[in-house]
């Protein structure tokens, strides 16, 4: 096999590979990975990522959901939630993974 080939195969391999370890929150109407819930369950995790998408829709109705990410590890369970308003602008709002609770 060619060097070229070879590159190019280990790199297509890798890229597919990099896909499947990115975790994104399901899409609408889909359920939680297995991963997702047991990392979920170990950090004491009470509320979904669509759970925590919904209560930011109900306290800023008319803003769209960009991403969902659980904030890192060390403290207590938080999600970072991006929103894009009616009007245009961007911000960050989060969500207590404990009791879902919504603050800036």
């Amino acid at each position: 096999m060619k060097m070229r080939t070879r590159i190019w195969l280990i790199s297509l391999l890798m890229l597919s590979t990099a896909e499947v370890a990115i975790a994104e929150p399901p899409k609408r109407g889909e359920a939680p990975s297995m991963r997702n819930s047991i990392v979920q369950e170990q950090q004491g995790v009470k509320v979904s990522n669509q759970q925590a998408a919904g209560n930011v829709r109900q306290e800023f109705p008319g803003s769209k959901i960009l991403s969902v990410k659980m904030m890192g590890s060390g403290g207590p369970p938080v999600y970072k939630i991006k929103t894009l308003s009616g009007s245009g602008v961007v911000k960050f709002v989060y969500v207590d993974g404990t009791s879902g609770e919504v603050f800036e």
